[in-house]
C-alpha cells in the first residue's frame, strides 16, 4: 500500500537503479554519537522525504552505486542530548507505527490546525535553519557544506526556494544542466543545478564550501 511505498528508502530511483545494498539507504531510527559532527544525533522529520530525492538526484547524475547519503537532527554533546536524541527517535518511530491506523489518522487530521491558524508573521521572521553536510570520498577526502538561512524554514525559506526556482526555469534556460530543452521528471540537482544555487545566492541564502 501507499504507507509501505512511502517505507521505501529509494523509492523515487528510475526504474533498474536500484542500488545493490538497499539495507545501507534505510532511514535511522536509534540515535547515535557522530565524532564528525561533534555530538548526538537522532532521526530528522524531514529526513524520509529529502533523502529520497537526493537519491534519485544521484542516480540521474551517475554518481555511482556506492553512493550513500542520510539526513540527522543534531543534537549537541552531553548526556541531555542524548537523552533528548533518544526521546525524538522513540516518538517519531511511536508515531509514525500509530499513524498506519486508520482511527489515528482520523484525530490526527481533526486536531490538525486549520489555515491561517499558523505561526505569526513575527515568528516566521525569527525563524532560521542551518545544515552541514560532511561527504567522504573513497579514498577518505572529506568536503563540508553549510546550507542556512533566515526565517522560518516552512514559511520562509521553501518560499524563496520554490520562487527562485521557478525564476530560474524561466530566465535561465540555457544555463540547465540538460539546456532548455531537458525534462523529465527531475530534481533541483538534476533539473537546476548550478543556476540554481547562484540565485539562491543572490536572494540571500548561504550556501558554501566550508573545507
Amino acid at each position: 500500500g501507499q504507507a509501505n511505498a512511502m517505507a521505501d528508502p529509494i523509492l523515487l530511483n528510475p526504474p533498474g537503479q536500484r542500488p545493490r545494498e538497499p539495507i545501507v539507504h534505510a532511514d535511522p531510527v536509534a540515535p547515535h554519537r557522530d565524532a564528525e559532527l561533534g555530538g548526538w544525533l537522532g532521526p530528522f522529520f524531514m529526513g524520509p522525504v529529502n533523502t529520497r530525492v537526493v537519491r534519485r538526484s544521484a542516480a540521474l547524475l551517475g554518481y555511482g552505486p556506492d553512493f550513500h547519503y542520510q539526513e540527522y537532527l543534531r543534537f549537541g554533546r552531553g548526556a541531555v542530548a542524548a537523552l533528548s536524541a533518544a526521546s525524538l527517535s522513540f516518538g517519531m518511530e511511536a508515531s509514525q507505527a500509530a499513524l498506519r491506523l486508520s482511527p489515528v489518522r482520523r484525530l490526527a487530521r481533526a486536531m490538525a490546525p486549520a489555515p491561517g491558524q499558523g505561526p505569526s508573521e513575527q515568528s516566521m521572521n525569527r525563524g532560521s535553519f542551518r545544515c552541514e553536510l560532511v561527504g567522504t570520498g573513497d579514498a577518505g577526502a572529506k568536503v563540508r557544506v553549510r546550507v542556512a538561512d533566515q526565517g522560518d524554514p516552512g514559511n520562509r525559506a521553501t518560499t524563496k526556494m520554490v520562487c527562485t526556482a521557478a525564476l530560474t526555469l524561466l530566465q535561465a534556460g540555457d544555463e540547465l544542466p540538460g539546456g532548455s530543452r531537458g525534462g523529465g521528471v527531475l530534481t533541483p540537482a538534476s533539473g537546476l543545478g548550478d543556476a540554481l544555487v547562484q540565485r539562491l545566492r543572490r536572494a540571500g541564502m548561504t550556501l558554501e564550501i566550508l573545507q
